[in-house]
């Protein structure tokens, strides 16, 4: 597997590399250095890039992703020195990106499914062009709410198949495409009394309601980041009149070696697709 970073953006490849839980070496051709990043089953164990390992090598590649990849499949690490998932990874280092760069990405460098990108066909579209078949498919779950990894899910394609459908049908005007990602909010936690179980966590109705019209639906689940940088996901409960708080369980904060007062970087987790039925 071999490609060129810019169709599309190296979480998106690291995502697909973790949906097939393939294991071995990727190889970043990067103009500073080469990076290489090992996986086990999907998981990154261990990476090297400009004089970094571990969690910074992934931090420093993904802050300037550019250069050529190559994938060899069944190579070993030399050791581990990445123990979380991929998924909490990733996640980790997407907001460090965000804070460095103080910018939103473009449609192109979907962020572990949270872009949700809103497709529709250009006044200029030429109708007598005719689509192709893996095209077409991919229109069907276009709605304006899904996100791009949602219609890959639905339409059983790749992430990168479905790039290239949209670079396609951009490039002949079939297609405009707008981004929307819901805002990061910055909660304190507070001890709840309402009853709330472990792992669930109490977020105000306002703000579940303005994920929902940015994503299309209500998240079910949050994603939440304390100032030393631990990842955890809750199941997310509507609260009324919460405001800035976010109302966590004691159980949950121990489990979670949180304390109330402390601040949270706080995003919804976007819902898994949901394959429809065969007729």
């Amino acid at each position: 597997m071999t490609g060129q970073l810019g169709h599309f953006s190296l979480v998106e490849l690291l995502q697909l590399l973790a949906g097939r839980a393939l294991s071995g070496l990727l190889t970043v051709d990067h103009p500073k250095d080469e990076a290489r990043l090992w996986l086990k089953d999907g998981d990154i164990v261990h990476a090297e890039f400009d004089g970094r390992t571990g969690r910074n090598a992934i931090y420093g590649l993904l802050a300037d992703e550019q250069g050529s990849y190559r994938f060899t499949d069944d190579v070993t690490a030399p050791r581990r020195s990445i123990e979380v998932s991929s998924e909490e990874l990733l996640l980790d280092a997407i907001r460090r990106t965000d804070a460095s760069r103080g910018r939103s990405r473009n449609v192109r460098e979907t962020y572990i499914g949270d872009a949700v990108p809103t497709v529709q066909l250009s006044d200029g579209f030429d109708s007598s062009l005719e689509l192709k078949p893996e095209e077409v498919n991919f229109l069907r779950f276009v709605d304006g709410r899904r996100s791009v990894n949602e219609i890959a899910d639905l339409a059983e394609l790749t992430l990168l198949e479905v790039r290239q459908i949209i670079s396609q049908l951009l490039h002949i005007g079939a297609l405009k495409v707008t981004e929307r990602r819901p805002r990061t909010a910055r909660l304190v936690c507070r001890l709840d009394s309402s009853g709330l179980g472990p792992g669930e966590a109490g977020i105000d109705r306002a703000i579940l309601a303005s994920w929902k019209s940015a994503l299309g639906y209500r998240p079910e689940r949050v994603a939440c980041r304390s100032r030393r940088g631990r990842v955890m996901v809750f199941a997310a409960v509507p609260q009324r009149k919460l405001g800035p708080f976010i109302l966590l369980s004691r159980d949950t904060l121990l489990q979670n070696d949180l304390a109330a007062d402390a601040p949270l970087l706080v995003k919804p987790v976007p819902r898994r697709p949901v394959r429809p039925l065969d007729s």
